[in-house]
């Protein structure tokens, strides 16, 4: 573990792997929504700002600044909501349930182990 030199402190550890997993998140949102963007424009146009929002806020919320910690958890909870509609429309393939399931999971996974180490401000 490196030195955080003086007056500065490390990030907690939990911190970190919310930070680590909300960026692979944005990631994979990223791509998903340019593959996505010419048949379902407005969803995957709200689904790339929040993962543009979300990386953006990463390097801030790194350094523990408290609103961008907030944000980071904010557009991974917004971004995870977008997928909630494959519980209730009939059509959508149960692959699409299953991942939308599992992005409200990581969704919730990140805001814990963000929100555990210091509580929203």
């Amino acid at each position: 573990m490196r030195d955080a030199g003086p007056g500065k402190a490390l990030i907690p550890p939990t911190a970190r792997w919310g930070l680590v997993i909300a960026a692979v998140c944005a990631g994979s949102d990223i791509a998903v929504s340019v593959h996505r963007l010419p048949p379902e424009p407005m969803v995957a146009s709200v689904v790339l700002g929040f993962a543009l929002l979300t990386l953006a806020a990463i390097p801030p919320a790194w350094r523990e600044v408290v609103w961008a910690r907030n944000t980071v958890v904010s557009a991974q909870a917004l971004t995870a909501t977008t997928g909630v509609p494959a519980f209730v429309l009939p059509a959508v393939p149960p692959l699409d349930v299953i991942i939308s399931a599992a992005r409200l999971v990581v969704a919730l996974v990140v805001a814990a182990l963000l929100l555990t180490t210091h509580p929203i401000t």
